[in-house]
């Protein structure tokens, strides 16, 4: 892809030769969203997959360059449903048009626990999301069954929201695929920390017997109250990322397969972590014209003979082509348009973003 000014910063360094997945627990934070949002724009970090968890209202309404959004809603979601700006707290979403079965009482727009972003440059022919028919962790737990160039990878979005996840459930999610990696908020401390609990020692023995391998480091600070201490008070390795063994010859080390970054408005809470799989996605392809290669005498020549018999007057000057090519003319009621160019290049075509009620 040509460098412009138009395309955003992570765009510019897609890494196609692998996987990168990264985490993040919103706290139904909008300020969280848009600080995860300035950081890949600042830093320039591109990743395939965002899995995110306790999603605010306005991740409905807040558009990422470059990535598809995927969430659960109760409802469909109506113009009306957008919520204030953060600072003005005292006005509410207008819900006013949307009732109950039983017209009783307004119904209120709830996203999903857990939502996805997805790359653009993924084909969206090559994934599909799923969620539990019925059970506590159909809330909890999102699942993006992704086709590679290799293997079809189930990734599985956690939240343990309020300790309701259920583990046995979780690990028929486990051993029922032969490449499988879970990113997230468990809310279970790292099976191999010093602070390990009975819940963590039952996670880390069904992960084993799973042939899961835990990638996050068990001293690495996943979540702290406030700013971490030395002596570790208030803070815990929560948020973990398992793989399952066929993927871990894809990973580039154990140290380089999982990242905890320092993200400006995540010093505190939930940390954003980040994987790497050495995997390739399936890549969408399309066509996008570079009209900045246009050739103009060529452009002034078509015109021409197109325009010619029409009584238009010869394009002579640079600013005459620009004026055609860049929107078009209209003359005697005739509206003439820019033509195709010979230059193209292949470029992911948009998707819509996805709210499934």
């Amino acid at each position: 892809m040509e460098n412009s000014s138009d395309v955003p910063a992570w765009l510019e360094r897609i890494p196609h030769h692998s996987l990168r997945i990264a985490s993040a627990n919103l706290k139904r934070s909008y300020l969280r969203l848009k600080a995860l949002q300035l950081y890949m724009s600042e830093k320039g970090e591109c990743w395939d997959i965002i899995a995110l968890q306790d999603l605010p209202r306005e991740f409905a309404f807040t558009q990422t360059p470059g990535f598809d959004l995927f969430y659960w809603v109760n409802r469909e979601v109506e113009e009306n449903d957008k919520p204030p700006p953060p600072w003005d707290s005292r006005k509410k979403p207008d819900t006013t048009k949307v009732q109950e079965d039983d017209g009783a009482k307004p119904k209120e727009l709830k996203l999903g626990l857990v939502g996805f972003y997805i790359a653009q440059y993924i084909s969206s022919l090559n994934w599909a999301i799923s969620r539990a028919s019925d059970g506590a962790n159909r809330e909890l737990v999102a699942t993006l069954h992704l086709t590679t160039e290799d293997a079809i990878i189930d990734i599985h979005n956690i939240y343990n929201y309020e300790n309701q996840l259920n583990l046995d459930e979780l690990f028929t999610y486990a051993a029922g695929s032969e490449h499988v990696i879970f990113v997230g908020d468990f809310n279970i401390e790292h099976p191999e920390s010093e602070k390990r609990s009975r819940k963590s020692l039952v996670l880390g023995g069904m992960m084993k017997g799973a042939n899961m391998v835990c990638l996050t480091p068990s001293d690495e600070i996943t979540y702290s109250r406030s700013l971490p201490r030395k002596d570790g008070l208030h803070s815990s390795t929560i948020d973990l990322i398992f793989v399952s063994k066929a993927l871990l010859d894809r990973t580039p080390g154990r140290e380089g397969a999982c990242r905890v970054l320092n993200v400006k408005g995540f010093e505190t809470d939930h940390r954003v972590t980040e994987t790497t799989i050495n995997i390739k996605p399936v890549e969408a392809v399309g066509v996008q014209y570079l009209w900045k290669l246009l050739d103009h005498d060529k452009l002034r020549k078509a015109m021409r003979e197109a325009l010619g018999p029409l009584g238009f007057l010869p394009i002579k000057t640079r600013a005459e082509s620009r004026q055609i090519h860049s929107g078009g003319v209209e003359r005697d009621g005739i509206s003439y348009r820019k033509p195709s160019a010979d230059q193209a290049t292949e470029l992911p075509p948009p998707a819509p973003s996805s709210a499934v009620p």
